[in-house]
C-alpha cells in the first residue's frame, strides 16, 4: 500500500524500503491525511509507526508485527532516541552470503533452514536472518516462513526471495519430477553454452528436452523471436535448401544484425524513406507512444546494425522501392544521413 506510487493516506514509502532518506522524511516530517506524522518523538509511544502495524489504531494493512515483539520495541528505541538518520553513520551493504544457495528437495514436506550473513563495506559480516524478509515465488512447490524456513511442495522449480537493507537476493528451490534427474539422466548434446545451462537446469529437475525442431520451425521461431516477423517464402526455400551443418548459428547472427519491425518503421520516418519528409523525434515519439529519448536509443541501435558491411536480404526490402535511397547503397555504405546521425 504505501510502497505503491501514490501511497495511501497520504503517506507514502519507497519500494522494499530502498530509499532510506525518503523514507526517514516521510516518517518524521511530511503530514497525511489523518494529521499527524508518523513519528512522534515527544510521547514516542503514540506513534503511529508503532500504533498502526501493531493494530493499536486501525490499520487497513493489517498486523504487521506485534506489540511487544522485537520490531516494536526496536522502532520504539530508535524513536526514543530522535529518530534520527546519519548518512555517513551507514556502513553500505555489499552482499549477502545465503546458505544454502540452491534447495533441492527429494521429497514433499521436507525442510530447509536459510541462513543470512550481510557482508558490510567494512569487511564485517553479520547474521541477518531473523531481520530478513522471505518471499516464495510459487506457494504450490514451495512456502517459506518468516524465519527462513523453506518446506518442499509439489515437484517442480521455483525460487524463494530474501531481502534485507537493500539486498534482493533469490535461492533456487527444486524438486525432481522425475526418477531421471541427477545420475539417471541420460547423454545430451550441448553444442553451446545456452544449452549447457538449460541442459544442467532440466537434469537437476530429470526432465528431458524436446525433440530438435524442424528447419522450418526453427527459423519460423528465430525469425518471430529476433526481428518480430515471420521469414519470406523465399527465405524459407533458401534456408531448407541449405545443406551447411551450421546454418542455424549463422541465421542467428543474421538475425541478431537485422532491424526489427519497430527499427525498420523509425528509421524509415526519420530519414524520410517513405515520403521524403523526415520526422523529428518528437513527432515519431507520439506514433509509438514513448519518449523522444527512447526514439533516439532505438534509432542509434538501428544505424550500428546497418552500419554493418554486410546485410541479409531483409535489410534491403524496406527501402527497395524508396525514392530517397537504393537498396544497394544498405549493403556497401550507409546514407549519408545515417552516417551523419551517427
Amino acid at each position: 500500500c504505501h510502497g505503491s506510487f501514490q501511497g495511501k493516506g497520504g503517506f507514502r514509502l519507497s519500494l522494499f524500503g530502498y530509499d532510506f532518506e525518503a523514507d526517514h522524511k516521510a516518517l518524521t516530517e511530511e503530514i497525511g491525511d489523518e494529521g499527524a506524522v508518523r513519528v512522534d518523538r515527544d510521547a514516542p509511544a503514540n506513534s503511529l509507526l508503532l500504533n498502526k502495524p501493531t493494530n493499536a489504531d486501525l490499520h487497513e494493512g493489517g498486523l504487521r508485527y506485534v506489540k511487544d515483539g522485537w520490531e516494536y520495541h526496536l522502532f520504539r528505541r530508535w524513536i526514543e532516541s530522535g529518530a534520527k538518520f546519519d548518512q555517513e553513520q551507514i556502513t553500505p551493504l555489499v552482499r549477502l552470503e545465503i546458505s544454502p544457495s540452491e534447495i533441492v528437495f527429494s521429497k514433499d514436506g521436507e525442510t530447509v533452514q536459510l541462513q543470512v550473513v550481510a557482508v558490510w563495506k567494512d569487511g564485517t559480516k553479520e547474521d541477518v536472518t531473523p531481520l530478513c524478509r522471505f518471499q516464495t515465488n510459487n506457494e504450490q512447490n514451495a512456502t517459506v516462513t518468516d524465519s527462513g524456513l523453506v518446506t518442499a511442495g509439489d515437484p517442480g522449480d521455483t525460487h524463494v526471495v530474501v531481502f534485507y537493507d537493500n539486498g534482493v537476493t533469490p535461492i533456487p528451490v527444486l524438486r525432481p519430477v522425475s526418477d531421471l534427474a541427477g545420475e539417471n539422466y541420460p547423454q545430451v548434446a550441448t553444442p553451446t553454452r545456452i544449452d549447457e545451462l538449460v541442459i544442467e537446469k532440466l537434469r537437476k529437475l530429470g526432465v528431458l528436452p524436446s525433440d530438435l525442431c524442424t528447419d522450418a520451425e526453427f527459423l519460423r521461431r528465430a525469425k518471430l523471436d529476433l526481428t518480430g516477423t515471420l521469414p519470406t517464402p523465399v527465405e524459407v526455400e533458401r534456408f531448407l535448401a541449405d545443406s551447411a551443418p551450421d546454418k542455424r548459428a549463422k541465421k542467428i547472427d543474421e538475425l541478431l544484425k537485422t532491424l526489427t519491425f519497430r527499427e525498420r518503421e523509425i528509421i524509415k520516418l526519420r530519414y524520410g524513406l517513405t515520403d521524403g519528409y523526415c520526422y523529428t523525434l518528437e513527432e515519431v515519439g507520439r506514433i509509438f507512444k514513448v519518449t523522444r529519448e527512447r526514439v533516439r536509443q532505438i534509432e542509434a541501435k538501428a544505424v550500428a546494425k546497418l552500419q554493418h558491411p554486410v546485410r541479409s536480404a531483409e535489410l534491403a526490402e524496406y527501402v527497395a522501392d524508396s525514392p530517397v535511397v537504393a537498396a544497394e547503397e544498405i549493403w556497401d555504405q550507409p546514407p549519408a544521413e545515417v552516417r551523419m546521425a551517427a
